[in-house]
């Protein structure tokens, strides 16, 4: 037996000895003489000089009540461990049940050292978002999936378990009040140097709207207002759509990637794409943002697309009152400055063939 070996297992029988645990007690779990009892637990007998049944059967009652020294060691580091292991020296986990609500509180998986919103030119890629982040000491963002964790809160099945079977490994905290914690919250946050728990309301649902990147531009696609698609299962929508409810996540949008991420929120320009204008409507294209897309409004870092159709055939498709209920809803229109289409002047017989982009003054947006 190794000298530590041998030090633990004298000092988890020194702590059964010394605890209120009484003699007749010790004596019938460990089949030793309640004379031999006190004799060890008032020193009159030193435990190195007992026989090694006794000393074995001592230790194996210390384990069985958690009086053990290794037990006791790993309770007395819960909440100043300043890592766990997996190489990195975290700060915090914190794990959300809504898929966009870490991205919306400002927790943005990084995958590499090279921006999220870098892609391949022209190719619309998918922004890999994640309800469950280790941050480490120095501020890094890692997914808890990328390392075979998967976490869940907001309810009680496999995610919040292995959740909370993951934080009672470093918590002083009672592992019933750590699963209600989890089980009742929508955005839980532990923070492993000082031992605590914050909770989190959620901000958005998961058919707010997707992330995807195109040319180095994060692309927010509001998938709850295709109104083309919705009207094949029109029996199922809860309300109307409209064209200016949009602007309600729009102005949401703007704040999260202004104040989370920097991205100023100065709207530059909303261009028309008629339906003609899109390849294929079939059914087969209902989840293609390019091809849903009708409205889209351009900012210098980032765009929301909108995959609202006017149905409008003629003129000029910023007379309409359901875009001027978006630009009222925007507060924007007051800001324009000019029109343009392909042709200069539009009449209100021309056909809308052609995008059709309105540009906004910059000192009055």
């Amino acid at each position: 037996m190794s000298v530590s070996n041998q030090y633990n297992m004298y000092k988890s029988i020194r702590n059964l000895l010394n605890s209120s645990i009484s003699t007749k007690e010790i004596s019938r779990t460990t089949s030793i003489s309640p004379t031999t009892v006190n004799e060890l637990r008032n020193e009159s007998r030193d435990i190195d000089k007992t026989s090694f049944q006794n000393a074995f059967s001592l230790y194996n009652m210390s384990i069985k009540h958690k009086l053990n020294e290794e037990y006791l060691s790993k309770e007395r580091n819960k909440g100043y461990t300043p890592s766990v292991p997996l190489q990195m020296a975290l700060k915090k986990v914190v794990v959300s049940f809504e898929p966009l609500d870490l991205f919306a509180y400002g927790i943005l998986k990084t995958a590499s050292s090279q921006s999220v919103f870098s892609n391949q030119d022209n190719v619309l890629q998918n922004v890999p978002i994640t309800k469950s982040a280790f941050i480490t000491k120095d501020g890094q963002v890692f997914d808890c999936e990328d390392f075979g964790y998967q976490f869940n809160v907001r309810y009680y099945g496999t995610g919040p378990s292995n959740l909370v079977r993951f934080l009672s490994k470093f918590s002083k905290i009672e592992t019933e009040k750590i699963r209600e914690i989890v089980g009742t919250n929508s955005i839980v946050e532990y923070d492993f140097l000082n031992d605590t728990f914050s909770t989190y309301p959620s901000i958005t649902s998961e058919s707010a709207y997707s992330l995807y990147t195109l040319n180095n531009k994060l692309i927010m696609f509001l998938s709850a207002f295709d109104n083309y698609h919705n009207d094949f299962t029109s029996v199922f929508k809860e309300r109307e759509l409209k064209l200016s409810d949009a602007a309600n996540d729009v102005v949401k949008i703007q704040d999260i990637l202004n104040r989370n991420y920097n991205l100023p929120s100065h709207l530059k320009s909303i261009a028309y794409i008629p339906n003609k204008k899109h390849i294929n409507r079939s059914r087969s294209f209902v989840n293609s943002p390019e091809n849903d897309t009708y409205v889209k409004l351009l900012y210098s870092n980032y765009e929301i697309w909108i995959p609202y159709q006017i149905f409008q055939e003629k003129g000029d498709i910023f007379d309409n009152q359901e875009m001027q209920s978006l630009f009222h809803a925007l507060n924007i229109e007051n800001a324009i400055t000019k029109k343009s289409s392909i042709k200069n002047t539009i009449q209100s017989f021309q056909s809308i063939d052609d995008i059709q982009t309105i540009y906004f003054d910059e000192a009055s947006n």
